[in-house]
């Protein structure tokens, strides 16, 4: 069974501060050109899955100061995946009760799964 666990589940967008992030730490209202950096994932080729032990926290930016307290899936969970950026990947989880959670989790914990959410035009 899929599990995420938040006191308040959010859409977060890549131009959001990081107001989540855990206490003391600082994570910068914008990273660089972050958006000049995204490279969008083809909807053919959108599915990711949680891989690797322990969570996999989400991050409101890409950047490790910026990872949202107590969100996370677990290995096998299920993603769509929509920009990459060097070592991250923008995704949302869709949760059964609460609807979705979107943000950046490290490249390092997630695998394609060869599926999308959009069919692949290119190939008719």
């Amino acid at each position: 069974m899929k599990k995420i666990v938040g006191a308040v589940l959010m859409m977060v967008t890549s131009s959001t501060v990081c107001v989540a992030a855990e206490p003391g730490k600082h994570c910068p209202n914008s990273v660089g050109n972050l958006e000049k950096a995204k490279v969008r994932i083809p909807g053919y080729t959108s599915g990711r899955v949680v891989v690797g032990k322990g969570r996999a926290y989400f991050y409101t930016a890409p950047d490790d100061r910026c990872r949202m307290k107590q969100v996370f899936v677990i290995s096998g969970d299920q993603l769509d995946a929509y920009f990459d950026v060097p070592g991250w990947t923008e995704v949302t989880y869709w949760t059964g009760k609460a609807g979705e959670v979107s943000g950046w989790i490290p490249n390092s914990r997630l695998a394609e799964t060869g599926t999308g959410m959009a069919p692949n035009y290119e190939k008719q």
